[in-house]
């Protein structure tokens, strides 16, 4: 026979029943603290008891109250006081744990490292089908004897991206017609699939905003002004979060016209490689660092000899360019710091190697506003590229940076300076 369901009022009557109870057995049980302290070998007892009571509020017909173990609950409902809790099991957590209501430690960490290999392998599918078939893809540059050029720009940031700068790199791209092109990471930001803090109204793209925009704005012009040009796009850490966040949480972004990052960034049509080494297995944010660290390429001689390496870069701090230059023994550059710095280091059997970190493409101070206090020349950020002219047969490099200031630009003979729309762009960039 079907159990008649219970009107409103009875159901407040019940509660009502329960919560009274729940008072009287509390004020029976006020002492019990003070005697534990006289006594503690009664905790044992008390404590299977207190098990037993968890266990009773926790299953509570659902028709009333709803199961449920929580504190607020049993502040209600139970029959022994919170601190008595707090003196017996120290955390909440706990007590629910050695009731048999919560898995424990040992159980939830298995369980948590469960899901993340899942979304680990998840991930790495992903890519496996999206991303890494382009790494090396559309392979341009031929290198023998004679010296070749790489134009080299990095940490663009999309919306902080600054416009004079980008059009001083298409045009030494356009004159120069340099063998090669680096966009060495950080092409997009994507401070929406970032787990730190935002701002409201601080970024106003959307996700598919921003790929467009590295489409349209970067990527298809240096590949119409320099048709022949090896083109290599290094991912970085900001480029990262979207392959991280479209495999981990796909339907978020049905709004994207696709979930393919290679048809995102039209790297077919426009014949442009990645630089992806990554395997995308690593189960933690903390340990996903390491996808970044692993995406570098190294070009070398027709004899073997290594050449040039280009890293987005994941060694951090004053000394950045030091500690990649020895840990790759080759001259190269990074990106990812910001600030426009040259080493030299080297060994015996390499000879002296020159390590170049370039500046960014974005605005200094738009890209820093939130989370550099101070003047942004403090900490030497600057604007702008490199252009390496390297010879294989010595092994020799020569770098040349281009400098983006505030109103002029310059590169070898040349001078560039700022037109009045790039500086309202710049304006309302910073006004965000």
């Amino acid at each position: 026979m079907k159990k008649k369901k219970q009107t409103p009022a009875e159901r407040r009557a019940a509660l009502a029943k329960l919560v009274k109870a729940a008072k009287n057995e509390r004020a029976k049980n006020k002492n019990i603290l003070r005697e534990l302290r006289d006594d503690p070998g009664m905790a044992t007892e008390v404590k299977a008891l207190m098990r037993a009571d968890l266990k009773r509020v926790s299953e509570i017909p659902r028709a009333l109250l709803g199961p449920s173990s929580s504190r607020r609950r049993y502040r209600e409902l139970g029959y022994y006081s919170c601190s008595l809790v707090d003196f017996l099991f120290g955390i909440w957590a706990e007590f629910q744990r050695k009731s048999g209501l919560q898995p424990t430690l040992a159980t939830r960490t298995v369980l948590r490292n469960i899901s993340k290999t899942s979304r680990a392998q998840d991930l790495a599918h992903y890519a496996d089908e999206h991303v890494t078939p382009w790494d090396g893809a559309y392979p341009k540059l031929k290198i023998g004897k004679k010296p070749f050029t790489i134009l080299i720009a990095s940490d663009f940031h999309s919306k902080f991206c600054n416009p004079f700068a980008l059009r001083v790199m298409h045009d030494i791209n356009k004159k120069y017609q340099p063998n090669a092109i680096r966009v060495n990471g950080d092409l997009p930001d994507f401070p929406q699939l970032s787990v730190h803090r935002q701002f409201p109204g601080h970024f106003p793209m959307t996700v598919q905003d921003e790929i467009d925009w590295s489409v349209d704005d970067v990527l298809r012009p240096l590949r119409k002004n320099n048709p022949k040009a090896d083109i290599k796009y290094l991912l970085g850490n900001h480029d990262i979060r979207l392959i991280t966040a479209i495999a981990d949480k796909g339907p978020m972004f049905a709004s994207l016209r696709s979930m393919s990052f290679a048809k995102q960034f039209q790297l077919d049509e426009l014949q442009i490689g990645l630089v992806c080494r990554s395997n995308f297995l690593h189960l933690s944010a903390k340990q996903r660092a390491y996808d970044v660290a692993q995406n570098w390429e190294t070009l070398f001689a027709p004899d073997g000899r290594m050449l040039w390496t280009t890293v987005h870069g994941w060694l951090g701090g004053k000394d950045s360019p030091r500690k990649h230059v020895q840990r790759f023994m080759t001259n190269g550059t990074n990106g990812h710091l910001h600030d426009r710095q040259v080493v030299s280091a080297g060994s015996y059997s390499t000879g002296v190697l020159d390590w170049y970190q370039t500046p960014c493409m974005a605005h200094p101070a738009a890209v820093a506003a939130g989370y550099l206090p101070g003047p942004i020349e403090f900490n030497a950020w600057s604007c702008g590229g490199l252009f390496v002219t390297i010879f294989p047969e010595t092994g020799h490099v020569h770098g040349e940076f281009f400098m983006v200031g505030k109103d002029v630009a310059t590169f070898r003979d040349q001078v560039w300076r700022i037109t009045q729309r790039e500086r309202d762009q710049i304006a309302e960039m910073l006004e965000i």
